[in-house]
């Protein structure tokens, strides 16, 4: 039986850190041992139903798993968040507010339609205009969007935009054929007309069983290793790791803390861990009677043992927040701290806000034992304080539908971050109309459109410490981990990179032929 000890990991932590480190840096550096076989048919067991199809509209995490073996974007980022050519070979900013873009020849979309800069014209301009991906693309100016050539385009902004290229390799701005999509609205796409440039297309779409992408044999760049990837979906984390370790899945991802110990003692397996842009959080509703009141949500955030929460859910494998950006996202201050456990501070914070306690409810999504475990110690922690919590558990689809539509009155959730700059970091949750907790603060707009302007990168730096320090006062979230990916394989497979966004590419994964 283990004791929990606050502040210290266990010595059995320490040994899984140990041996996760190492496993990551092989993973990451492509080593492995043995040829490889001439297996090219890889079954993920993946955590649950992509919420939408459409790039254009997605905005989760499941959905930009699949998409990225089925669509390409102009620029695609590497594991260290280095920018490289994509569809497009060459770019250069001729004005501050405009970049030109040479498009990649001798591409063609999986129906045979060739690509052109037409093809970004329209990608672009759609994607600006999704209300769900508006606060990350929302600054493209259609007017300042001009075909120069069938391989040349210039993209522009109505103001500078400093995280564009970084925006440009985020998965939503996927490139799809203005022939094909047309003036389909983006809730009404199928198949037929959603073709992309990638590696694979689509075979198989069965959500609640299983989704098969089949290698695209006209792809113009290297053919990957396999020819079909099955993600078959098992919600059920332990489930997932039965799988695995019984041989029925070749990867699993989102590996929970309990599942670690034993998977690392398995020689027939390899397990990663790989540093994220990732945050999670306790997010609280401005439009809910107290929950709107600044000293109430501060009054929240000293009274969890926020420590504690992090240390027991995810059971010591994942750091404590600090602040509102992960370390590894562009914009993070290290000078800044969460507001620290102290009841009696909690207490006379509810008592300047003249509420005695009052009744929510925690908002989680069922697929994830992390966010029980957290929502149960919330649940407890604040009673200390007069809140009495009941627990709501939603599947994944219903629990983003309860997010956007703001029916909640705490949740617990995160953001990927996927483009890893301060921007989608903070905007894309933040910024007014757009987060789903409705902050609507005219001055932190200000603050994060002025960041979004800044062309040199200290004085971008010195307006996120500043944004940030406003988000501790204003205490709209109370943090919680810096998110972990751990992903494991069977021990028969190599080149497996795992990106800080949780999203890659499985295609150049090979078996290792154990003859």
């Amino acid at each position: 039986m283990s004791t929990f000890k606050k502040n210290k990991l266990s010595v059995l932590g320490i040994a899984i850190f140990a041996c996760l480190f190492v496993l990551a840096a092989c993973a990451n550096d492509g080593d492995s041992t043995g040829e490889a076989s001439d297996r090219d048919e890889l079954i993920i067991g993946f955590s649950g139903n992509p919420a939408q199809m459409d790039p254009h509209v997605a905005n989760d995490v499941p959905s930009r798993q699949i998409s990225v073996h089925i669509f390409e974007t102009l620029l695609v980022r590497d594991e260290n968040q280095n920018l490289h050519p994509g569809l497009a070979t060459h770019w250069e900013q001729i004005e501050d507010n405009v970049w030109q873009f040479t498009i990649r020849e001798g591409v063609t979309f999986h129906n045979g339609l060739p690509l052109t800069a037409y093809d970004v014209e329209f990608s672009i301009n759609r994607v600006a205009a999704s209300p769900i991906l508006s606060p990350i693309f929302g600054m493209f100016d259609a007017d300042l969007i001009e075909v120069i050539d069938d391989h040349t385009i210039n993209i522009g902004t109505t103001e500078p935009f400093a995280p564009m290229l970084m925006h440009l390799a985020h998965h939503a701005a996927a490139i799809l054929s203005v022939e094909t999509v047309g003036d389909t609205p983006t809730n009404e796409t199928t198949w037929d007309e959603l073709v992309g440039t990638g590696p694979y297309t689509v075979d198989v779409w069965n959500l609640d069983d299983r989704i098969v992408l089949e290698r695209f044999d006209d792809f113009h760049g290297d053919a990957p290793n396999m020819r079909t990837l099955e993600f078959q979906i098992i919600t059920n984390a332990q489930a997932r790791t039965v799988a695995l370790e019984a041989g029925d899945v070749d990867v699993i991802i989102n590996v929970v803390p309990t599942d670690v110990a034993g998977l690392t003692e398995n020689d027939n397996i390899n397990l990663f861990n790989t540093p994220s842009t990732g945050i999670e959080f306790v997010g609280m509703n401005f439009n809910h009677e107290y929950l709107g009141i600044r000293e109430v949500r501060q009054a929240i955030n000293y009274a969890l043992d926020t420590e504690t929460i992090v240390y027991v859910s995810t059971e010591g494998t994942m750091n404590l927040l600090t602040t509102y950006l992960a370390p590894t996202a562009f914009g993070f201050s290290p000078e800044m701290e969460a507001h620290p456990h102290d009841l009696e501070r909690a207490r006379e914070l509810m008592d300047e806000a003249g509420v005695e306690g009052f009744e929510i409810e925690i908002l989680i999504n069922g697929e994830s034992p992390i966010r029980a475990t957290s929502a149960g110690i919330v649940q407890n922690q604040l009673q200390e304080i007069g809140i009495t919590a009941t627990i709501r558990t939603l599947e994944w689809g219903a629990y983003l539908e309860a997010r956007d539509e703001n029916d909640f009155d705490m949740y617990i959730g995160g953001w990927s971050n996927p483009s890893g700059d301060a921007d989608n970091g903070l905007v894309s949750i933040l910024f007014t109309d757009l987060g789903d907790i409705r902050i609507n603060s005219a001055e932190l707009d200000a603050m994060l459109m002025e960041g979004r302007r800044a062309l040199i990168e200290e004085e971008r730096l010195a307006i996120y410490h500043d944004v940030l320090e406003y988000l501790h006062e204003a205490a709209p979230f109370a943090l919680l981990q810096n998110t972990a990916h751990f992903t494991a394989t069977r021990a028969n497979i190599g080149g497996l990179v795992v990106m800080p966004s949780n999203v890659q590419f499985y295609g150049d994964l090979y078996f290792i032929d154990e003859d």
